[in-house]
């Protein structure tokens, strides 16, 4: 899950001008919808969870990272990819047990 979850960030961190730009315009949210009609395709390879299951963990998933992204916009984004991944895998494992 942490190489996930930094590939994510990994990814957004060049963009992130264009995220506040699309936030401050109010069409940061469309963005967000399109991620998410657009996520399952990402992981189509999963196996082992039951195609009907699939669609509840992904947009589980998608809206947490997500909701994560705009609240790392809102703070200056100043953690890096890895940093990102390793509080959230921190907090996974912390509800976990």
């Amino acid at each position: 899950i942490h190489k996930v979850i930094e590939l994510y960030f990994m990814f957004w961190q060049p963009h992130i001008d264009l995220l506040n730009a699309l936030r401050k315009g109010g069409i940061f949210e469309i963005v967000l919808r399109k991620i998410d009609q657009e996520f399952p395709a990402v992981y189509e390879s999963l196996h082992g969870i039951p195609q009907e299951e699939r669609q509840y963990g992904l947009t589980s998933v998608n809206v947490g990272l997500c909701n994560t992204l705009n609240l790392w916009l809102d703070t200056g984004a100043t953690e890096s990819p890895s940093e990102m991944a390793a509080v959230l895998v921190r907090i996974i494992k912390q509800y976990d047990e």
